[in-house]
């Protein structure tokens, strides 16, 4: 069982063993991924992103667009932990809520609301910084913000997501096993939170995948 110390979300467990005919599978991993990041925070492992100029590889549209985020992830997954590509990925894991406890000091107390959006906020700059730094001239400057824009942070979740709209093949399978979770979603013995925060997860996943936002009235039925 996880130290619940590393998760901001209270939770009985209740839920364990009570629900059989529900896998629920974002609480382990939100749990995990939420104390990697807290221990890649308090040893200072990697905190910069290293983006080699003789090895980076530009995307140029879909012809290259699965080497281009396997080359991604090399860059951002090393940093933090896997924070700010998990960040990048809009993860559970990565809220401020979560912020607050990743960026805790050793007696565990969160850190201020407004400290942890913050960071985050730079988080996210590093992930567009390092994006940008991976693109062509062109897709550049159709993902980024008009340069009159440019004293407002760029957002690394944004582009992101606005290179897999442009980008992106389906990936049949895992967008299938979302859908399939979301259609059979239960509420069991979850709480509100914990349902909000697995509900998120699949909605990312289903994204991610190639099948676009999930509408809303999919998200209320």
């Amino acid at each position: 069982m996880a130290d619940s110390s590393f998760n901001p979300v209270p939770s009985d467990g209740s839920s364990a063993g009570k629900t059989p005919q529900v896998q629920i599978r974002g609480v382990s991993a939100y749990e995990s991924a939420l104390r990697m990041f807290t221990i890649a925070h308090r040893t200072r492992k990697q905190q910069e992103i290293r983006v080699s100029k003789a090895h980076v590889t530009l995307l140029e549209g879909k012809n290259n667009w699965e080497v281009w985020r396997m080359r991604l992830a090399t860059i951002l997954q090393p940093v933090a932990g896997g924070r700010l590509w998990h960040l990048m990925l809009n993860h559970p894991s990565t809220t401020v809520e979560a912020y607050r406890h990743i960026l805790a000091p050793e007696d565990d107390k969160p850190v201020d609301f407004e400290e942890a959006n913050a960071i985050r906020g730079f988080d996210l700059a590093d992930v567009a910084n390092a994006i940008n730094q991976t693109l062509t001239d062109r897709i550049a400057e159709d993902v980024n913000p008009p340069s009159e824009d440019f004293l407002i942070p760029a957002d690394g979740q944004v582009i992101w997501n606005k290179l897999v709209d442009k980008f992106a093949s389906q990936d049949i399978a895992s967008l299938q096993e979302a859908e399939a979770e979301l259609s059979s979603f239960k509420l069991g013995n979850r709480t509100a939170v914990e349902v909000g925060r697995d509900l998120q997860g699949i909605f990312s996943r289903i994204f991610n995948a190639g099948g676009g936002a999930v509408q809303e009235h999919r998200k209320i039925g």
